[in-house]
């Protein structure tokens, strides 16, 4: 039942009407239950002038407009096959950066991340050769202890 907690709304329903898997699926309606919001994370870094830093995005839209970021996105289900393609898609769009490796480090969820609502990111990191992103990119290079003060979002 919307807005009751899986397994509340499961012992709510009635023993299942269907006799197949196939009418099951056919019948069922996802939208029956409250989904997070589902992006993925990329946490790149270099090391430079003996130096670790962060690849950070600045943000030109809400929220968190002008805050630097990791650089991600959403999910597009049109296109993504998995969450590594989301991620290797989201770097390169927002970075103009590539890496032929990614790593999943892990998932952060929770209902205060992101203010548009209750949101679990999947986070994948690498360390990759130094490369400056192209001309015109919203991604700049930070030594981590530079990031403590910066304005971050999510």
């Amino acid at each position: 039942m919307p807005g009751l907690p899986r397994s509340d709304a499961d012992a709510l329903m009635p023993a299942t009407p269907f006799t197949t898997e196939a009418d099951f699926l056919a019948a069922y309606n996802r939208r029956d239950y409250d989904s997070p919001l589902s992006p993925v994370d990329v946490a790149i870094f270099t090391l430079r002038e003996h130096r670790l830093r962060v690849l950070l995005v600045k943000r030109n839209d809400f929220p968190h407009k002008d805050r630097w970021a990791m650089p991600g996105g959403f999910i597009d289900l049109a296109r993504d096959d998995s969450l590594e393609a989301a991620a290797l898609r989201k770097l390169t769009e927002k970075t103009g950066v590539a890496t032929p490796y990614l790593e999943q480090w892990g998932a952060v969820g929770n209902a205060h991340r992101d203010p548009r609502g209750w949101s679990v990111t999947v986070v994948y990191f690498a360390l990759i050769p130094f490369v400056e992103p192209p001309a015109g990119s919203d991604a700049r290079w930070f030594d981590l202890d530079e990031t403590a003060a910066l304005p971050l979002a999510f």
